[in-house]
């Protein structure tokens, strides 16, 4: 009743107060019986007369609140205080529950999810988040007819917002919610009548040049729904410049059609007319002038491109469609442009082409005097090899029989028809017999010489022709006359008969123009190759180039613009944790505290900050105590080459050579399914035949299985096989004996992987990794008692790839510490501290082959 809506304003709410005056008028005008009572209610003066909140929701749960309210608010209730990622993963685990119950009894509480939904849009951080909430807000949109209402206003301006992420992703995502969103208006609010020209459409005409392809693609795919949605909606406004407002949506949409239209990517150009009903819906939106101006106008461009059919195919597919929105007067532009796919080098466009003008001739489209033309040019390929384009040339002759009157067929259609018949028939319309008919094909080795050859075909033509013109001399003798052309010699010896020469020299025409279009085809140039070259490395060995770093202990370098603002407040800059020199001083920033100027006596700081700074320094005295060692000179070593010894027991081949230990003995296993133990001390010469000292075959099969390598612990040899088996064979100096201690099987996590390396890590310890990028890690003594359980097992991230191989480092040093290394094919090498089985850091090698195997400076 009060001018501004509400029951009351300041004069009558004293007035109220003093029983002088109440606001039935206002209460009247609530359509709701049961909103009036419950505001009657509310607004009692007598405190007690007044309900309480539980009370009311319970009397009104069926009437004015529905059942699901009370669950809907502890469930939102408890949903808010979750961060805006964690709450749109928890409601597309809890959407389906949730939608049940609420479109049984009241769908417009569909509109509180969505309102939780896009006030977390624009604080999500993950891409995976950000895709998943828009799709949850098009499965409400979607969900009952009453959101119609409200995707405009409550849910359009988040999406159009969303068009300015980074990731193009969640760019593309953006486009395709948009236009699923729209599809679900059914009846469009008076009030957003110009949603298109004033505030979808500027939006779309920036996207249409985005950088990135995948948008791009998305947009050609969604761009005709788009245009639908437009033509809709304008239809259901009911404004007096309809024409104007048309006009302005054509503008636009000709705007982003042709730049799609003309994108540098074909795969762009491609995709706008293979989506389903692309090019229907946008020849109904352009209207026929437009239709003719923008889109055929632009897709007979496609033909120039010789490198890419498929774009020149989508052409021929798309080509009957917007043929039959403009009518048969567009029959003299497409008459060219069919004899031009005829001539095609890509025998998939000629097919195309001849199965277009079929459709074409069964439409009505052509005019009679560009069929016979066309057909006069097609039928000789009846006589092609390609099996597909004999099966459209018979569909055309099924198609003329029935489009055509008798005497056009008898008079136009069957002399073309008849030189490529084996027997004469009266009628066409039997596609067996038409098939049963016709001339064998000519052979493709034929065809593919004379396409191929570098030598001069109309030459060949000419040796046809005359050849040809004599058979029609009768008794002439074709014998005495000889041809000495180098082209027509070859193909005699490829078994070319007077039949085959005739068909030649009815596809002449077309294989010239096929001939110089194979000719004028450029090779595309390739980039972005991966440069493989063969490697000449041995097994457990491979080089990276590493900084000199000479005695000085490693520093650890971070920015301090990439820390958080509150732990930079209580840790201060990194500048006074790393020791580096001038050089290294312009990556440091800057960060100033005043507290610094002062004497560091007068400062006072809590105790947790002097603990943290204790637990960094001990934890960077700790972090790699390889600065700490005194590593030997190395001096170069050349073999000389000289043959001490060929040992030749093994039947198959070497896959790994050990030393064993500091003894004189070395070990080696063989795919045959043997491991040897020899002695060096032994070798008499290469003149004598020199045994192995221990010998160990695999007894699991009846066919040995072949050993992939093996590793030395503890007077312990382990050495695993193809199928996942590891047999640890222990070397008894005092009995000079190799004994089997155990054999046990690996089951990986995932079924089909196989250990790819084996590494020692201390004297009881060793790891194997698998070829699902896991690592595993046992103890010899525990084995021993046929515990077969790893230790500990390490996960190496998907991303980095296989695991080729491994090695653990078991120097002395003071720190106690053992460190692992793995390198996988991304030429990445994790450096892990076996305390942990963590990784501590990576390296990423700088040359181009991928890594093959590593080596410490313990073995």
């Amino acid at each position: 009743d009060a001018p501004n809506g509400n029951l009351f304003d300041l004069a009558d709410l004293l007035a109220f107060r003093i029983n002088q005056f109440y606001p039935e008028k206002a209460l009247n005008s609530i359509s709701t019986e049961n909103i009036r009572q419950l505001v009657e209610n509310l607004i009692s003066i007598e405190p007690k007369e007044r309900k309480l909140s539980s009370q009311i929701l319970a009397e009104m749960s069926d009437s004015v609140f529905p059942k699901y309210f009370d669950l809907l608010y502890d469930y939102l209730r408890q949903l808010v205080r979750l961060p805006p990622d964690a709450k749109i993963i928890r409601l597309a685990q809890d959407m389906d529950g949730l939608l049940g119950p609420i479109l049984e009894q009241d769908a417009q509480g569909l509109l509180l999810i969505l309102v939780v939904i896009t006030s977390s849009m624009r604080a999500l951080k993950h891409i995976h988040c950000k895709i998943l909430a828009q799709r949850l807000s098009c499965k409400i949109a979607k969900a009952s007819p009453v959101m119609s209402a409200f995707i405009t206003d409550r849910l359009l301006p988040y999406l159009l917002h969303s068009l300015n992420e980074t990731d193009p992703r969640v760019r593309a995502e953006t486009i395709i919610s948009i236009t699923y969103s729209l599809e679900q208006v059914t009846k469009l609010p008076a009030s957003d009548n110009n949603v298109f020209t004033d505030y979808i459409l500027p939006v779309l005409c920036q996207v249409v040049s985005d950088r990135s392809v995948f948008v791009r693609l998305t947009l050609a795919a969604n761009i005709s729904r788009l245009s639908k949605v437009a033509l809709n909606f304008l239809g259901q406004s009911c404004d007096q410049n309809y024409d104007e407002e048309l006009s302005l949506l054509h503008d636009s949409f000709q705007l982003i059609v042709s730049q799609l239209l003309t994108d540098s990517n074909n795969c762009v150009r491609r995709t706008l007319l293979l989506t389903p009903h692309s090019c229907a819906n946008l020849c109904v939106f352009f209207g026929r002038q437009k239709t003719n101006e923008v889109i055929l106008s632009h897709i007979i461009t496609f033909l120039n491109d010789k490198n890419d059919f498929q774009l020149r195919a989508s052409f021929f597919d798309n080509i009957i469609v917007i043929a039959s929105y403009l009518g048969s007067q567009c029959s003299t532009i497409l008459q060219p442009l069919l004899q031009q796919g005829l001539s095609d080098a890509e025998e998939t466009i000629v097919y195309k082409t001849i199965t277009s003008l079929a459709s074409l001739i069964e439409q009505g489209l052509l005019k009679k005097s560009i069929i016979y033309e066309l057909v006069r040019e097609a039928f000789p390929l009846l006589a092609h090899p390609n099996q597909w384009i004999n099966n459209a040339l018979i569909a055309l002759v099924l198609t003329l029989s029935s489009r055509l009157s008798l005497a056009d067929i008898n008079c136009k259609i069957k002399p073309l028809i008849d030189p490529n018949l084996q027997r004469n028939i009266h009628s066409f319309k039997n596609a067996d017999l038409l098939k049963d008919s016709f001339h064998p094909s000519i052979p493709r080795s034929i065809h593919e010489l004379i396409l191929n050859s570098k030598l001069n075909i109309d030459k060949l033509f000419e040796c046809l022709a005359q050849r040809k013109a004599l058979r029609t001399i009768p008794r002439h003798h074709q014998s005495a006359i000889v041809f000495e052309d180098a082209l027509y010699l070859r193909l005699t010896h490829e078994g070319m008969t007077d039949t085959i020469e005739d068909q030649l020299v009815a596809l002449s025409d077309l294989i010239r123009k096929i001939s110089k279009n194979k000719k004028n085809l450029v090779p595309k140039k390739l980039s972005g190759g991966i440069a493989i070259s063969k490697r000449n490395t041995n097994r457990r060995f491979f080089s990276v180039t590493l900084r000199n770093a000479g005695n000085e202990r490693p520093t650890h370098k971070k920015q301090t613009s990439t820390m958080n603002e509150e732990w930079l407040h209580m840790f201060g800059s990194n500048a006074k944790f790393v020791t580096s020199n001038d050089d290294d001083a312009e990556n440091v920033i800057p960060v100033a505290h005043e507290a610094r100027e002062y004497d560091q006596s007068h400062i006072q700081c809590p105790p947790c900050h002097q603990a943290v700074n204790d637990l960094i320094q001990h934890k960077r005295s700790h972090s790699n105590p390889l600065a700490t060692i005194k590593w030997p000179k190395v001096t170069p070593f050349k073999p000389k080459g000289v043959l001490v010894a060929h040992l030749h027991e093994h039947e198959s081949a070497v896959k790994q050579v050990l030393k064993v230990s500091d003894s004189s003995l070395f070990a080696t296993c063989s795919t045959d399914g043997t491991v040897k133990v020899w002695d060096s001390a032994k070798i008499e010469g290469k003149n004598v035949v020199n045994r192995s000292r221990f010998n160990f075959i695999s007894q699991s099969s009846l066919n040995p299985q072949a050993m992939g390598g093996m590793t030395y612990c503890k007077d312990c040899i382990i050495v695993f096989t193809d199928t996942n088996l590891v047999h640890i064979l222990e070397i008894i100096s005092s009995s000079l004996k190799m004994k089997l201690v155990t054999t046990f099987q690996v089951f990986p996590d995932i079924e089909g992987s196989i250990i790819t390396d084996i590494t020692s890590l201390n004297e009881n310890t060793f790891a194997i990794s698998l070829s699902d990028s896991s690592i595993l890690a046992y103890d010899i003594r525990t084995l021993k008692t046929d515990q077969t359980k790893p230790i500990w097992k390490m996960n190496i991230e998907a991303h980095e790839r296989l695991i080729t191989s491994i090695d653990g480092n078991d120097y002395d040093n003071p720190s106690d510490f053992s460190y692992f290394f793995d390198t996988s094919r991304r030429r990445c090498c994790n450096i892990a501290p076996e305390r942990f089985a963590i990784d501590s850091s990576v390296l990423q090698s700088d040359v181009l082959n991928t890594t093959q195997t590593i080596s410490s400076q313990s073995s």
